[in-house]
């Protein structure tokens, strides 16, 4: 235990408002970084740590899905709004596609209703405008704001979907299979849906003419991807060849330390104002981040 002195002595240092936690418990979680290489929530802002904390003792949730569902949704409210520029490289974009990998009950569930929930909200606002807008004028806005979908084809998404939402978008799937089986449905035979996924996660400008002769044109595509799957199908991914395309290698994949079930602590109640500071970052970014109509 001698060789965690010095990083005790600075976590301690550093963190003074761990002064009522015992030696033992502080050595404990240095000891546990160490060994395990959890993901590493401290390196999040120190406002947000309470409800990172909650999540993961109350709620007993993997480091890993809240490390990386977090990631997935400040990506999502940024959208293509931001980017580093990169000599000899170009624009990197921010998008992340998510999986959690886990068995039945692990939290996958409930980590994406937790985290995802002000992202769930503000699409929900968009959802009642567009309703209010058919009940007063008999049809649908002629934008339909969108931030989460669930079920779209790559063809709907390119015509009407990202044209309406240049700053990007969000798939959700509760499986992640559902996104994967759902590629090249319309063709009925090996399309194309893999290389504009591919093409979308590095945001390169695509450009698409249909038989109609109609062309659409998307600068800067961006569609974040996020669900979870169960150990035992995780080869399903690898199919049709996507092991060596490069498109499976896109997602990344959150793993527990542990697999188990997850024991939620039932007599909790989330302090509203943990999970406001969440809400309030997601809500800022969504609303002060706009990028130029794709149209």
């Amino acid at each position: 235990m001698s060789n965690f002195r010095p990083e005790f002595d600075k976590f301690i240092k550093e963190n003074p408002k761990l002064a009522t936690a015992s030696e033992e418990e502080l050595r404990g979680e240095l000891e546990s970084r160490s060994l395990s290489k959890p993901f590493p929530l401290h390196v999040f802002n120190d406002k947000i740590k309470p409800f990172l904390d909650a999540l993961h003792n109350e709620y007993d949730l993997p480091r890993s899905y809240i490390g990386l569902t977090l990631l997935a949704s400040y990506s999502t409210a940024i959208g293509n709004c931001y980017h580093l520029k990169v000599k000899k490289i170009g624009n990197i974009y921010l998008p992340i596609w998510a999986c959690l990998e886990g068995m039945s009950s692990s939290g996958k569930s409930l980590v994406l209703s937790q985290i995802l929930k002000p992202l769930f909200d503000k699409q929900k606002e968009y959802d009642e405008q567009a309703q209010k807008c058919l009940e007063n004028t008999g049809k649908f806005p002629d934008k339909m704001e969108q931030l989460i979908y669930r079920d779209s084809h790559v063809p709907t998404i390119i015509r009407y979907v990202l044209p309406d939402n240049p700053k990007g978008i969000l798939k959700d799937s509760d499986e992640i299979l559902e996104w994967i089986n759902g590629l090249n449905q319309i063709s009925k035979k090996e399309g194309t849906d893999e290389q504009f996924w591919v093409s979308a996660w590095n945001c390169r400008p695509y450009t698409a003419i249909r038989t109609d002769r109609q062309k659409y044109h998307l600068p800067s595509p961006f569609v974040n991807v996020i669900g979870g799957i169960q150990p035992s199908l995780i080869y399903k991914l690898f199919k049709n060849d996507r092991d060596t395309s490069g498109f499976i290698f896109r997602l990344l994949f959150a793993v527990p330390d542990v697999h188990n079930i997850a024991d939620v602590n039932l007599d909790y109640d989330m302090p509203r104002e943990y999970e406001k500071i969440h809400s309030n970052s997601i809500y800022n970014l969504v609303e002060t981040l706009k990028a130029t109509s794709l149209k």
